[in-house]
C-alpha cells in the first residue's frame, strides 16, 4: 500500500481497511508515523527489506502462515517501480495480492 507522500487524512478507505484488518504491518523506511498511528494497534510491525525479492519472500512467508499482510511503503503503489517487481514474484501465490492506493502523490 502506498502511504504518501501527503496528508494521512487522504488515505483510501481501502487502505484503512487493509491496515485495520492486517495480521502484520510490513513497514517500509519513510511510512510516516502519523499513517501507522491510525493501522490495527495490536498487528505486529516489522521492518519492510528495501530488496523488492526480499521483500516478496518476506511476504509469501506471512501469508503463507496464513497471515493477513500488509506492506506500507513511501510513494504511490501505481507508480513506484519496486511494487511491480514484489507484485511480479507473488504473481503465482494460492492467496490474493493486491497494490491498493494509499495517499495520492498529487492534491
Amino acid at each position: 500500500m502506498g502511504s504518501g507522500p501527503g496528508d494521512p487524512g487522504q488515505l483510501t478507505m481501502a487502505a484503512l481497511r487493509a491496515m485495520n484488518l492486517a495480521d502484520v504491518l510490513l513497514v517500509g523506511a519513510g511510512v510516516a508515523p502519523q499513517v501507522l498511528a491510525l493501522a490495527r494497534k495490536d498487528a505486529p510491525r516489522d521492518t519492510a527489506p528495501d530488496d523488492p525479492r526480499a521483500a516478496a519472500a518476506c511476504v509469501r512467508d506471512h501469508a503463507d502462515a496464513g497471515r493477513h499482510v500488509v506492506w506500507l511503503r513511501p510513494g504511490d503503489g501505481f507508480r513506484e517501480s519496486p511494487w511491480n517487481a514484489v507484485a511480479a514474484a507473488l504473481a503465482d501465490a494460492p492467496w490474493p495480492c493486491e497494490v491498493l492506493p494509499g495517499i495520492t502523490t498529487r492534491p
